[in-house]
């Protein structure tokens, strides 16, 4: 990875540094785990903060709002197969 592109395979993580300021350039394919086709995303990075903001995301709201997101869904998603079993713990315990 050149120092003037920043790349993730992360949908969130992308999405961030996008909203953070970092140009989308492309969108390649790319190998995950067992060698699975992934998307990777590449930006204009001249500054070199794609690394940092992708460490600010993990401590940011946006994360925890993108977590909380799919846990309602998750619950809602049970209540629609008819799995759902109270559960009387609240979103902050169940992260």
């Amino acid at each position: 990875m050149s120092k003037n592109v920043y790349e993730t395979d992360n949908m969130a993580v992308a999405a961030y540094v996008a909203l953070r300021g970092l140009s989308h350039v492309e969108t390649r394919e790319g190998l995950g785990k067992g060698d699975k086709l992934r998307a990777v995303f590449v930006f204009d990075d001249a500054a070199g903060i794609g690394p940092e903001l992708e460490r600010d995301y993990y401590k940011s709201k946006e994360k925890h709002f993108r977590d909380l997101l799919f846990y309602f869904r998750n619950e809602a998603e049970k209540i629609n197969r008819g799995q759902y079993e109270p559960n009387f713990k609240s979103y902050r315990t169940a992260r």
